[in-house]
């Protein structure tokens, strides 16, 4: 068994995605969003040594791409797992020429995530994180 596995959720696995997304994000998506979720959305789970240690979803169109979630578990944070998830997208996007997100202002380690993997602030969103502002950031294939 590897190590580290990234696939989109099995249905009885989407109310593990949902823990991580609320015990990360201020913005989780409930169990019954995860398992609803639209075609044009891709949600991709990382399992480490077979735990389920973080999530990623995006929702693409012909054009572009949005990065809605990206979230691992304290646990497992420095293991690569928010990079692997990110890998595991762009595998998935062929053909959409750029892909969008928006990170809170105050959030480093994620900004510096985005921008090894080639994404650049490219906007503001004011107070969009509740009282914080947040970074618009892209990338272009």
């Amino acid at each position: 068994m590897e190590r580290l596995e990234i696939r989109p959720p099995a249905e009885e696995e989407c109310a593990f995605a949902a823990e991580i997304e609320k015990a990360c994000l201020s913005t989780a998506w409930s169990e019954r969003q995860i398992r609803t979720r639209s075609p044009e959305t891709v949600y991709l789970m990382a399992f480490w040594e077979g735990a389920p240690a973080g999530v990623l979803s995006a929702s693409l169109s012909l054009y572009d791409g949005e990065l809605l979630n990206l979230a691992v578990l304290p646990a497992f944070r420095g293991k690569g797992i928010a990079q692997a998830l990110l890998e595991g997208l762009y595998l998935r996007i062929e053909g959409i020429p750029e892909l969008f997100l928006e990170v809170a202002e105050s959030n480093f380690p994620a900004q510096r995530l985005y921008e090894k993997n080639g994404f650049s602030t490219v906007g503001r969103r004011k107070g969009f994180y509740g009282g914080e502002d947040a970074l618009l950031m892209k990338k272009e294939w």
